[in-house]
């Protein structure tokens, strides 16, 4: 059985050498070996948690050693990353534990190096009390305080000059797992019955404390299913009714076209379409546990235009590819992406909106999201497309976000959600298209 610590590593060393997601390589050893749940919920912790802290990590170790962080061999770098973590911010774990395991690892993977790798956690255990970060509101200062990439942080200080400060500390607040209730069958008093959750003020949307979504009382018998605070926020303002038929053009894994499901007690139509089988299945599969027959999932390709759809839908959901920036307290990756990654995201977006408004007919709704602060691939993406599309106006849904206590950013009556650890950082634009008679 792989130990959590070799696990952590093996996530830290693949998502810096081959780029993949932490999450796929700890779900894959999950598979493979018989990890207990305890030793799942500590790899999980030790791998996300050193990716959130890395830049201060590193920080501190390159001044203990002679050779450079980013010159050291990957799995000797990763091995020091993860115990300098468990040194400095997890307190339930003894430094002598951290310090032992560490070095045992390293006599697997690289024996040689035993020896540095002991010496340099035992110089940061004595000098743990003495180390700080450098002061300052400069960009690199914030960037190694709040272990987000200097380019990132300078995007959101150009974006945002009056709300940058706010907006770092909400990124750098853990995110919280919430759930969605399925009206159809179940209740909030029966969420809170089975799982421990409890309410927020979105409606619907519960705060878990704890625990395994799928392996909680419930899940399998579709009684909820994961929902973002701020997901939810964005589909309670487009208003799916009973009897509708609604299109979600990019919908995989499902959640808004589940959200709509449950809104309209599963009286309407849901088509839920994205860009390849497998992501289509995985919709099929979530609709199915949770009972949702007026959920559809089918192939497309959002950019190309489906002729059978013509102005057929009362609401469309665009929820866009996009940067990620406002999930970076729940995707840690996402921390050190390079702004140049995005440069064409808003090309693609425009396409795919602009081929989702063919589908609204006369007098619908066109929901336009995305879960990034990037301007670029939000107002501008939106404004571009109105002055295409005079036929669609904005609808202010600022009311609602300060009925369920969101904080949010107004502009043209569309809304950027602030983050912090309740809520994902977010974009709403609500679009109503004319009707035959205006």
């Amino acid at each position: 059985m792989i130990s959590a610590r070799k696990a952590a590593c093996q996530a830290l060393m693949r998502y810096e050498k081959k780029g993949t997601f932490p999450e796929k390589t700890l779900e894959k050893l999950y598979r493979d070996s018989e990890m207990e749940k305890r030793e799942r919920a500590l790899s999980a912790e030790l791998t996300y948690g050193t990716l959130e802290k890395l830049l201060p990590i590193d920080y501190y170790l390159n001044t203990l050693t002679e050779m450079p962080m980013d010159k050291l061999d990957l799995p000797v770098r990763s091995i020091l990353r993860i115990a300098a973590y468990q040194i400095l911010y997890l307190d339930r774990i003894p430094v002598h534990a951290a310090v032992n395991e560490a070095v045992e690892l390293a006599g697997e993977l690289k024996p040689h190096t035993k020896s540095f790798v002991n010496g340099v956690l035992r110089n940061l255990v004595r000098q743990k009390e003495e180390l700080y970060l450098p002061e300052g509101m400069d960009a690199d200062a914030l960037s190694l305080r709040f272990s987000i990439g200097k380019p990132l942080v300078e995007l959101i200080m150009e974006q945002y000059p009056n709300q940058f400060r706010r907006i770092l500390r909400g990124l750098d607040s853990r995110g919280v797992q919430t759930l969605y209730i399925n009206h159809v069958i179940s209740s909030e008093e029966e969420i809170e019955r089975l799982t421990g959750a409890f309410p927020t003020k979105t409606p619907g949307c519960m705060f878990l404390p704890r625990g395994e979504v799928a392996a909680l009382s419930g899940f399998a018998q579709g009684s909820f299913f994961v929902a973002g605070r701020s997901s939810v926020f964005a589909v309670q303002a487009a208003k799916p009714k009973r009897g509708e038929l609604i299109l979600d053009v990019c919908a995989a894994p499902g959640g808004k076209s589940f959200l709509c499901a449950s809104l309209m007690r599963d009286e309407g139509y849901v088509l839920a379409f994205d860009v390849t089988e497998k992501k289509v299945e995985l919709i099929r599969q979530g609709a199915e546990r949770l009972g949702f027959s007026s959920v559809s999932a089918l192939k497309s390709d959002a950019t190309v235009f489906n002729p059978m759809l013509r102005e057929v839908a009362d609401l469309v959901l665009c929820d866009v590819p996009c940067s990620a920036i406002g999930t970076i307290h729940k995707q840690p990756e996402v921390r050190y992406k390079d702004p140049a990654e995005f440069e064409r995201l808003p090309l693609l977006q425009h396409a795919i909106l602009s081929n989702a408004a063919s589908y609204v007919k006369r007098g619908g709704r066109l929901l336009y999201t995305t879960c990034t602060l990037n301007r670029r691939e939000n107002a501008g993406v939106v404004q571009a497309f109105l002055e295409q599309h005079p036929d669609f106006s904005p609808v202010s849904v600022a009311e609602l976000a300060r009925e369920q206590s969101i904080e949010v950013l107004e502009e043209n009556k569309m809304i950027t959600i602030l983050p912090n650890g309740e809520l994902d950082g977010f974009f709403v634009a609500l679009l109503q298209r004319k009707g035959k008679d205006t």
